[in-house]
């Protein structure tokens, strides 16, 4: 088994991923999560910025609303599609980069990172410049909100053979299917998590597969790179609805500030 020390190796989405990203995740998002990020920008009293903002699921919501979001991401084929949902004049709002290296002129009262964008960040050394980035585009006093899975300990171990998890259709008529299996790696703490999608396309099934490594994080382990980087932890709540978190909690929603 081999440990991995660096991120040298970018999993880029492809177009396939990019293609029908909307119509799966439409689906199978965690529960009330948009709902609460969106609240959270609209009322963020400031400048915002999404890390990792996407195909805009998130983002141009709360642009209609009326926050004012500056959004990250390192795929050009994901804003492009964001960029189909936001008017010409807001395209200056989003920018290809890397979360790591990122710099803005301005400070933002509120910087979220949702829908498990921290999963992507493979080692500690990546882990720490993501968060220690943010703390330095953060005013003093702002908040810094992310959130993760809380990882369910038989899952991880066990892994998953390849399951069915979303079938519809990507175009009227059209039906659109994507499996996922997941590969375990305790040793490392990552889920090698292989997406298979299988769709109609002019009158014949085409597929392809998408593969990205996922590192899952403890609660206690958060709390330690939080302290790292600077940040102060406000609290981890269990799901979006700001719960405590419990036995049940399928998600760390994690807020921090920057004092």
């Amino acid at each position: 088994m081999t440990i991995i020390k660096n991120m040298k190796e970018d999993y880029k989405y492809t177009k396939e991923m990019v293609e029908f990203y909307d119509t799966v995740y439409e689906n199978l998002t965690p529960d009330g999560d948009l709902d609460f990020y969106v609240q959270k920008l609209v009322n963020a009293g400031g400048p915002a910025l999404e890390i990792g903002c996407g195909t805009g699921r998130i983002f141009a919501k709360a642009l209609k609303l009326g926050a004012d979001i500056y959004g990250i991401d390192q795929s050009e084929l994901m804003l492009s599609k964001l960029k189909e949902k936001i008017e010409p004049k807001e395209y200056h709002r989003v920018q290809n980069v890397d979360a790591r290296e990122f710099k803005s002129d301005k400070k933002f009262k509120l910087i979220i990172a949702p829908f498990r964008i921290f999963q992507h960040v493979l080692t500690v050394d990546d882990q720490l410049q993501f968060l220690e980035n943010v703390k330095e585009n953060l005013e003093k006093g702002g908040r810094f909100i992310m959130d993760v899975f809380n990882p369910d300990i038989n899952l991880i171990n066990k892994g998953y053979s390849e399951t069915l998890q979303f079938e519809g259709e990507h175009m009227p008529g059209k039906k659109i299917k994507r499996y996922h299996r997941v590969k375990p790696d305790v040793l490392n703490q990552f889920q090698h998590v292989t997406f298979r999608f299988v769709w109609d396309e002019g009158g014949k099934e085409k597929e392809a597969e998408f593969y990205t490594p996922m590192r899952y994080y403890f609660r206690y382990e958060l709390e330690h790179l939080i302290a790292r980087a600077g940040l102060k932890l406000v609290n981890i709540h269990g799901d979006f609805k700001e719960n405590a978190l419990s036995k049940d909690s399928k998600s760390f929603v994690v807020e921090c500030t920057k004092l």
